[in-house]
């Protein structure tokens, strides 16, 4: 018995012993689970702050540049400025031979179009040269004749500095691909028919031929080939050709013979031009002068500019040419030099040879076989 009591007392002290063992195990466990909690938290506050500085940085940084722009713009001059002070005229001044600049300058402030006049652009585009000043010529022609609407000067820049074809998704043609309409530019087109910034193929489609046998070519304002319907643009304004192809159709069917149809076509012109500004017969004068003065001025700032270039050329040519000739004449010398030594030479090949080059007749230096000789 006593053996016996002694092992079951062996035995409890044992399971007591595990029984500690494991709940002293759980304690540590939850500890750790404890410490993990605690760590996982501390991150996420430390993400949260790093994420609240960097908003913060962020909005300084704009903040910055906000009131760097509003002192950038407070030290550049106002438009309402430059009207006050009369420098506006002083700038279109500037941009008077770059047309491109003076659209630029239209875009920026529509305050600048009153001083953006006919005038001033024709001279921009004549003085700029190239296909500026030949696509203002043919305007200028057509306005003069009155075969086309009077355009603004805002739509003369348009139309010098377009680059695409103005009946945007109507165009003829039109990339159903790329979803463009032609690009004037790359197909070396710098005409504009009829007034207007069109394709090529959009004149093959939408203009008709009149003969010279029509009664409608007698007229000098009807082109000899004219659009079939009238153009408007995007501000809902007429331009184009004055007569179309429709209203020269409509004049056929209603009347017969030339007697009866003129007259009826010179009335539609009569009543167009009533419809039309007071002014608008000094604005083509004055269009018209403006082009004519534009054309001379350019003409001689051409020519004073080829004779200085020719000028300038002469004289390095003159300059190559001397140095040639000093060049001639010192090997001219130095031969001359070696028949004089070669003559005091004795017999031998030597003597020889110097001989036979003495006996070479050698006219003295500007002769005519110097003058005979090309300077290159």
């Amino acid at each position: 018995m006593p053996t016996l009591r002694k092992r079951r007392s062996t035995a409890a002290a044992h399971a007591d012993a595990d029984a500690a063992n494991t709940s002293a195990g759980d304690g540590n466990g939850g500890g750790q689970l404890l410490l993990q909690a605690g760590g996982e938290e501390a991150t996420a506050k430390n993400d949260d702050e790093a994420e609240a500085a960097l908003a913060a940085a962020k909005e300084t940084r704009r903040a910055k540049a906000k009131k760097r722009r509003l002192e950038a713009k407070q030290r550049l001059p106002r438009f309402e400025v430059l009207v006050e002070q009369g420098l506006m005229p002083l700038v279109v001044d500037l941009l008077s031979d770059s047309p491109k600049g003076l659209f630029s300058l239209y875009c920026v402030s529509k305050r600048s179009q009153p001083f953006l006049t006919r005038e001033v652009v024709v001279k921009s585009s004549v003085y700029r040269g190239g296909n500026s000043r030949e696509i203002m010529s043919d305007l200028v022609r057509r306005i003069e004749k009155r075969s086309i609407f009077l355009p603004s000067a805002v739509r003369m820049l348009r139309l010098i500095n377009g680059r695409r074809c103005e009946n945007l998704s109507d165009c003829w043609g039109y990339n159903l691909r790329t979803q463009k309409h032609t690009n004037l530019a790359t197909a070396h087109y710098i005409s504009r028919p009829f007034g207007l910034c069109i394709c090529k193929d959009c004149v093959k489609g939408l203009t008709t031929s009149i003969p010279y046998s029509h009664f409608a070519s007698s007229n000098e304002r009807v082109d000899d080939r004219t659009l079939d319907v009238p153009f408007y643009d995007s501000q809902g304004k007429r331009q184009g050709p004055v007569v179309t192809t429709r209203e020269i159709k409509q004049i056929e069917k209603a009347y017969r013979g030339a007697d009866e149809r003129m007259p009826i076509l010179n009335q539609i012109l009569k009543e167009m031009d009533d419809d039309a500004d007071d002014d608008e017969d000094a604005v083509i004068k004055s269009v018209v002068e403006t082009h004519k003065d534009a054309e001379s001025k350019a003409d001689a700032f051409i020519d004073a500019r080829s004779q200085i270039e020719s000028q300038r050329y002469n004289t390095s040519q003159n300059e190559r040419s001397s140095k040639k000739l000093a060049k001639m004449k010192e090997i001219y010398e130095t031969s001359r030099g070696l028949r004089a030594q070669g003559s005091r030479l004795g017999g031998g090949m030597e003597g020889e040879l110097w001989a036979r080059i003495r006996d070479v007749p050698m006219r003295p230096f500007g002769g005519a076989a110097f003058e005979s000789v090309r300077i290159c």
